[in-house]
């Protein structure tokens, strides 16, 4: 059994081994034509740079400091003249402080050496402003406080350099013109349209908007700027207008709450006016069928009475007799009759005729 088992595991071993030597084969094949030719490479360096190292040998002090002196500036020279662009900035090469180019391509670019070509780079990606809270009036004579932020990125980046010439300095105009807008804007509006308790009257986007055109209308014209949007992080009311805003909301609720106990005691009156109609209805219909069935039962009780007559008359007459004596001594009622009438004749006589 562990000789089958040793068979079976030769062939998988053999091929794991013929694999590594063709691996290893075709390696060699690729390393030693590198390795040839490096040597050669090597060899031809060697022999440019020995003469260059014969010559270094006999100068004297003074020209090896020129020479090394010279191969700084040309490093120098040359490290002012290559630059990488990656993707997240914008370069602007001026010279003598006039515009020469744009570039916004990344990989590795060159230009003239300074001072000839001076080189600026900006942010290309989207930058945001914070504003501190600040307070604003309303088209109805009220106070917000309002925490906002701004979101923009460099349009036009010659005119940039030309107007702002740095982040600072454009967050600086940037932060005026944001927020003059703000309070233009706010101040075309009720405080309705920034806090209400009616979703309907609250316009924040549309002030948003109107906001965003009227700074890019400026901004890009004149510092080469893109606000791509602008947002109230925060929006308070100052200590002296909280409790009048408080009243008002608590007014609005209670007029709300006045509104709806109105409906509902006005829909009360209306189901309860109802019910009294179908109750009157069901009332008038049932004493209707009350007295037809009173009707036909007094009718059938004539009937059966008038049979009962009919058969024997003066059983009948006994019976209705007994029937009235039940009916006056059932309420003890004391009667005073007369010898002759018909109610003594059956006590007197019987039942007999």
């Amino acid at each position: 059994m562990v000789q089958n088992d040793r068979e079976d595991k030769n062939p998988k071993s053999d091929l794991l081994k013929s694999k590594l030597k063709l691996l290893l084969d075709m390696l060699a094949k690729i390393l030693i034509p590198l390795g040839r030719l490096l040597e050669r490479g090597i060899m031809k360096l060697n022999s440019r740079i020995n003469p260059l190292i014969e010559k270094y040998r006999v100068f004297d002090k003074k020209q090896k400091i020129v020479f090394w002196v010279s191969a700084v500036l040309v490093f120098l020279v040359l490290n002012s003249m290559i630059f990488t662009m990656d993707e997240t900035r914008i370069a602007v090469i001026t010279q003598f402080g006039r515009y020469v180019r744009t570039i916004t391509e990344p990989g590795i670019k060159v230009k003239l050496p300074a001072p000839l070509h001076v080189l600026h780079y900006f942010d290309k990606r989207l930058l945001s402003i914070d504003f501190r809270p600040g307070e604003f009036l309303t088209s109805d004579k009220k106070n917000l406080t309002l925490e906002a932020f701004v979101c923009w990125k460099i349009s036009d980046p010659r005119r940039f350099l030309e107007t702002v010439r740095n982040r600072a300095g454009a967050e600086i105009r940037l932060t005026d013109l944001v927020l003059s807008e703000i309070g233009a804007s706010i101040g075309s509006y009720p405080f309705s349209a920034i806090i209400s308790v009616n979703p309907d009257e609250i316009k924040r986007d549309e002030i948003i908007a109107g906001v965003i055109e009227k700074i890019n209308a400026v901004s890009k014209a004149q510092y080469g700027i893109n606000v791509a949007d602008t947002r109230f992080r925060r929006i308070s009311l100052p200590e002296q207008t909280k409790e009048s805003v408080y009243r008002r909301m608590r007014s609005e609720r209670e007029q709300i709450a006045k509104k709806y106990r109105a409906e509902g005691k006005g829909r009360g009156m209306v189901i309860v006016a109802e019910a009294d109609r179908k109750k009157r209805e069901i009332i008038s219909d049932a004493y209707r069928i009350s007295e037809q069935l009173k009707g036909e039962g007094d009718a059938e009780a004539t009937k059966i009475y008038t049979r009962a007559h009919n058969l024997d008359v003066n059983f009948y007459k006994f019976w209705r007799t007994l029937e009235t004596y039940k009916k006056i001594f059932e309420k003890k009622t004391t009667m005073v009759l007369s010898a002759d009438s018909e109610l003594l004749k059956v006590l007197t006589r019987g039942g007999g005729e």
